[in-house]
């Protein structure tokens, strides 16, 4: 009976059904590795048996089933298809080679530095029959989508993660059909810049970069960064100390241009040219126009997509005099967004921007019935954002725990006051951008500090404080991706309960997938205590060596250490659930500048602190870690160490590595590598 009354409820949802297809047709293209004629065959032949059960017109349910069945399978076929036949395939193994490219994205740039994507044509001067995608560190800033770029460089596939829980590279770009990385100097390459007629992601790009120079103008530099962020999604330019104090008050969605963005300027021009509408009619299509041309200058996110595409349908529903279902929007534009770029399957801005509307259109009006209150002003600009926020958050929130590991406890204060100030300051921003060429420097300069005003105190100054509260951030969380399924699962049965009411056995079964979840959260955090962990960690140009969550990183600062390589380490402790680093000895670690012993196993670093006194007897220990030597005699390490295992770790400089590892291997020693093999991890 409950099967029954949700499949009723889906078929309210005539997209949904569809849009799950063609997902799990995308999954199944990427983990296994079907032929693209095997799904185009499988697609061809259900597309016209879904074709044939149609034109018959069966009224027998059971026929109308199974075309409804054939229909899904179409889309099944086809989602692996489309996701199949844009794998990038690998033309050259890793070594140095001469190439002809194109700059078709910038993913970021700063001073003197960009990354991109390079389209590969031509390689030692044989065109490629299909262009192939790298990522590319260019030392310049001066590169922009279009732009020809001659090189010879060294082309090698993306590393794997070195230490536990480091962000996979290799597979984030890996989703996007992309294997394989490059650097550039200006001594390894000549840039040709775009002359054609026009480029659609250059002026994107180029018109995102004159607005960022006009913010920077006009708005005072301890504003205009968070500006930038906040209209152009770039945040490059802000401080890490900055952007810790955003995630700890639950305010990155407000940085990462997202569909709020969206509906607050398309609310807002809609307003201001509505007075127009009656006498010219064309009028109507400027708030979409605008909402698109916005997408794409900051960067066209799935979230931003997503967003634009409603209100799009929205817009046209209003015209053609139909009533849109929402929900049915949402799948209608998660399908577009997946047929045109079915990789953001993977991306985490589509995952986290879908839980939040669907947290919004199930979640919000049963949070809002809870309370009730006879002010207008209440309810309407108070409990309606707080009950909004608190659906989004809820329904974010496994992926939350899952990609960042935090969840801040003041995520409805923080919410809720700086609503107001992020308006004003959108609306301010977009006021400054489109009056700077017409407005004088002095209007421009006080409009500038009007939201410089705005940024400072109603929104920066007052996360500042918010953070600074005891108990508003909670960190280092860690579940696996079993544990988000079944904190999901639990939202959907407390979901369920609200519209179900009289039946208690929804509010059981949540009950005990929550109680599941904590479960093995226990049992992971009992199972590490009872182990004694050690790992020799890849850390550039530092030794680091952690026994469960203890640093020892030999002569540096291991607080400094921490700071300077939150890449490589903040990772490694959220995985293995651990709050913080500590720095203190703890009981049964024997430490020196060049050794450190623990659990019975002894460590010791070869580099430069290392003095060979009178003592004529070979040292014995278990580990022995080549540092930055002065020179690697064979013979003289032969005779003055015995251990059991060798290891080059993340300190040697590039030059003194490549060095080692001939020597090595030329006198046959064997030793673990931590750049190539990543950490090397021993349990007690």
């Amino acid at each position: 009976m409950y099967i029954f009354r949700l499949m009723t409820r889906l078929d309210e949802i005539p997209m949904f059904k569809p849009f799950i297809a063609f997902l799990l047709g995308i999954v199944t293209g990427y983990f296994w590795n079907l032929s693209s004629f095997l799904l185009a065959a499988l697609s061809i032949a259900f597309g016209l048996l879904s074709l044939l059960l149609f034109s018959r017109k069966f009224k027998r349910t059971i026929w109308i089933s199974i075309s409804g069945i054939s229909i899904l399978l179409f889309l099944l076929c086809l989602g692996g298809l489309d996701y199949s036949v844009r794998k990038s395939y690998q033309p050259v193994q890793d070594g140095f080679y001469t190439y002809h490219a194109q700059v078709t994205q910038v993913i970021r740039q700063k001073p003197d530095y960009t990354r991109c994507y390079l389209k590969i044509s031509e390689i030692k001067g044989i065109a490629l029959t299909k262009p192939y995608t790298i990522v590319a560190n260019i030392y310049s800033q001066d590169i922009a989508p279009g732009d020809e770029i001659w090189a010879s460089s060294g082309i090698h596939q993306l590393k794997e993660p070195a230490n536990k829980g480091q962000f996979d590279v290799r597979k984030y770009y890996g989703y996007k059909y992309i294997y394989q990385t490059t650097s550039l100097d200006s001594s390894k390459y000549i840039r040709k810049e775009y002359t054609g007629v026009f480029h659609f992601r250059r002026w994107c790009f180029l018109t995102s970069k004159r607005c960022a120079g006009i913010f920077s103008k006009y708005i005072p530099e301890r504003s205009s960064k968070t500006m930038q962020a906040l209209l152009l999604g770039d945040k490059d330019e802000i401080e890490d100390n900055q952007m810790q104090i955003y995630q700890q008050t639950g305010v990155m969605h407000v940085l990462a241009v997202s569909g709020m963005h969206v509906g607050i300027l398309y609310v807002g021009l809609l307003l201001l040219l509505t007075p127009g509408y009656k006498r010219w009619k064309w009028i109507t299509i400027l708030p979409i126009a605008f909402i698109w041309v916005f997408s794409f200058v900051t960067g066209a996110g799935p979230a931003v997509l997503r967003a634009a595409l409603m209100i799009m349908f929205v817009d046209i529903g209003k015209k053609l005099d139909e009533e849109c279902n929402s929900i049915n929007l949402l799948f209608a534009s998660g399908m577009i967004l997946l047929i045109v770029q079915p990789y953001l399957v993977w991306d985490i801005g589509f995952q986290l921007s879908f839980a939040a509307m669907l947290g919004l259109f199930y979640a919000m009006k049963p949070i809002q019935n809870m309370a009730y209150f006879k002010r207008n002003f209440v309810r309407k600009y108070i409990w309606s954002p707080t009950a909004m926020s608190i659906s989004a958050q809820a329904a974010t929130t496994p992926l939350t725990f899952y990609y960042f590991g935090n969840f801040p406890l003041l995520f409805i204060l923080t919410n809720l006051v700086i609503l107001l100030p992020v308006t004003l300051a959108l609306y301010g921003g977009v006021m400054l951008l489109l009056s700077s060429w017409l407005l004088p420097q002095f209007l421009l300069l006080g409009l500038g500090k009007g939201l410089d005003f705005i940024l400072h105190y109603g929104f920066n100054y007052f996360l500042t404080f918010a953070a600074s509260l005891p108990g508003a951030f909670i960190g280092n969380i860690y579940i696996s991706k079993t544990q988000v399924l079944l904190i999901y699962g639990a939202l959907f049965l407390i979901c369920y309960w609200f519209y179900h009411l009289k039946n208690g056995k929804w509010l059981l079964g949540a009950l005990i997938l929550i109680c599941m979840t904590i479960g093995i959260s226990t049992f992971q955090k009992w199972q590490q205590r009872s182990q004694l962990q050690i790992n020799i960690l890849q850390v550039p140009h530092r030794h680091a060596i952690a026994v469960n969550n203890y640093l020892w990183t030999s002569k540096e600062y291991a607080p400094t250490v921490v700071r300077e390589n939150k890449f490589f380490l903040d990772g490694f402790l959220r995985e293995n659930g651990w709050k913080a680093w500590k720095y203190q000895v703890p009981k049964g670690v024997v430490q020196d500048t060049n050794l450190i012993c623990v659990g019975g196993l002894s460590f010791f670093i070869l580099n430069q602190n290392f003095r060979n006194f009178s003592n004529k007897e070979p040292i014995t220990v278990d580990y022995l870690i080549l540092g930055d030597q002065l020179f690697l005699d064979i013979a003289w390490l032969r005779q003055r160490f015995k251990y059991q295992q060798l290891v080059l770790d993340g300190s040697l400089p590039y030059a003194k590595y490549t060095l080692f590892k001939r020597l090595l291997q030329k006198a046959q020693i064997p030793y673990w590598d931590t750049r190539e093999n990543g950490a090397l991890s021993i349990s007690l």
